[in-house]
């Protein structure tokens, strides 16, 4: 390995993993612009992650006690719709 850049995800300020990148084709070594690029890339994954924990907390089933009946949560919302290609 010539060359290599780790940088942490973090979600809601604690490391969920890390992403990591070795050897830079053309160059020696990895440059603060590299990093610069990755730490934005590792901060739209942590993004990502809540997100997803978010969205299927959300869509999961839930029980209505009143009536014993399952009921489920449809996501409809015109975001799901758009990035998923649904409705």
């Amino acid at each position: 390995m010539s060359s290599f850049l780790g940088v942490p995800i973090k979600v809601r300020g604690e490391v969920y993993g890390n992403l990591y990148l070795t050897d830079k084709i053309g160059w020696s070594e990895f440059n603060s612009d590299d990093a610069a690029l990755v730490e934005v890339l590792a901060l739209a994954a942590g993004i990502a992650i809540e997100n997803t924990r978010l969205h299927t907390s959300r869509c999961r089933p839930s029980l209505s006690t009143r009536t014993g009946t399952v009921w489920l949560e449809t996501c409809t919302t015109p975001l799901f719709k758009g990035c998923f290609g649904v409705g």
